[in-house]
């Protein structure tokens, strides 16, 4: 008895010809709801001798099945790159408008005395208000912290770390390290 040769030999010792080629972009662009039963009319078209058949082990030598799922993917993967890119763009440009908007709450002016420039604030928007909104939006945008509650809530994980980081310098045991650890987050351990 003879063995079934595996889709990665029959592949490779099946090169995929231009009809092939063409099946699978025809098959590919029949979407979501793509059968071989959909594409046997549009193939009949490219060659009168293909079959349900035909198309089924063409599908299966050229792996029309991963391949889709792979290009598929890729799509995605593109898409959401693109989109990321798109959104740092747009944070970019609404930093800027904000930054320039902040840079012109200031003037400067010339010192008659000593005629060295002087930066002055002016407060040209209707308040501190929005002073204060536009600046912790562009702080928000630059990713950082807006408001106290978070930055003691960094500041203090970051002693905890540090204070940790001391211990395991001198505790060697693990499980008194882990419970001094938690103990100082604040879990405690069951």
């Amino acid at each position: 008895m003879t063995e079934k040769p595996d889709k990665v030999s029959l592949r490779k010792n099946n090169p995929e010809s231009i009809l092939e080629a063409k099946l699978f972009e025809l098959y590919y662009a029949l979407g979501d709801t793509r059968n071989l039963n959909k594409l046997l009319p549009s193939a009949k078209k490219l060659d009168k001798r293909l079959s349900g058949a035909k198309l089924k082990q063409i599908s299966i030598i050229q792996w029309w099945y991963d391949r889709i799922k792979s290009r598929d993917y890729n799509q995605i993967v593109s898409m959401k790159e693109s989109t990321a890119r798109n959104i740092d763009e747009l944070k970019l440009q609404f930093f800027d408008v904000i930054k320039n908007t902040i840079k012109r709450q200031f003037d400067t002016n010339i010192n008659k005395d000593t005629g060295e420039k002087e930066t002055v604030f002016v407060l040209k928007m209707r308040d501190f208000g929005d002073l204060e909104r536009a600046i912790k939006l562009m702080l928000l945008l630059a990713g950082e912290a807006t408001d106290i509650h978070s930055v003691k809530i960094e500041v203090v994980e970051t002693i905890i770390q540090n204070v940790i980081n001391v211990v395991s310098l001198h505790i060697k045991d693990p499980k008194v390290l882990a419970d001094i650890a938690l103990g100082l987050k604040g879990i405690e351990r069951s």
